[in-house]
């Protein structure tokens, strides 16, 4: 498969992540953070004859009360992903979570609130592609019926660029440059 292209990329992600997505949401009931680094060479610096897929966990903590978002963790597992992609001269990176979103526009009028204390919130399965070529980012509702079976909606794309869709917090995953800001 083709990857070094984001449109060889984005037919990767039709053809063999999302149906393995759709699959583990199937027989396991949710799906836990997860990168995958396209690695065109080992971090010991060997080339590779075509990229690699280096799995990469996040997990938030765990608590008395639950599962908890763990922002310093977060802050930690981008770091680490964009040290591992530098290294193994990375073509992209996948990033696959569950989280809730909200279809709305930032001018309708009501405040800002986080996704998951938005009463009209949707949960869903987000794949992020962070590119050499651009960002790709996917979704999916999560349809949980009673008696616990999870199935997947179909996946929407966005293409940097080409709408004005918030692409959340974690794009950066290659770390290269971002533009300047137009006002400094």
């Amino acid at each position: 498969m083709e990857l070094t292209t984001l449109d060889g990329a984005r037919r990767y992600l039709e053809e063999a992540i999302f149906p393995a997505a759709r699959q583990i949401m199937q027989e396991d009931g949710e799906h836990y953070p997860l990168a995958f680094i396209l690695a065109t060479c080992a971090p010991d610096g060997d080339a590779l004859d075509t990229p690699v897929l280096f799995p990469f966990p996040y997990a938030s903590v765990a608590s008395a009360t639950g599962l908890q978002y763990d922002h310093r963790g977060r802050e930690i597992f981008v770091r680490a992903i964009q040290a591992l992609s530098r290294q193994t001269q990375a073509l992209g990176v996948v990033y696959i979570s569950e989280a809730w979103s909200v279809c709305r526009s930032i001018d309708d009028g009501r405040p800002i609130e986080r996704p998951s204390e938005a009463p009209d919130r949707q949960e869903i399965l987000s794949i992020l592609l962070d590119h050499r070529s651009g960002r790709i980012f996917c979704h999916a509702p999560i349809v949980r019926a009673e008696g616990g079976q999870v199935t997947l909606g179909d996946f929407v794309c966005h293409v940097e660029g080409t709408d004005d869709y918030s692409y959340g917090r974690l794009v950066n995953l290659l770390g290269r440059a971002e533009p300047p800001d137009a006002e400094a």
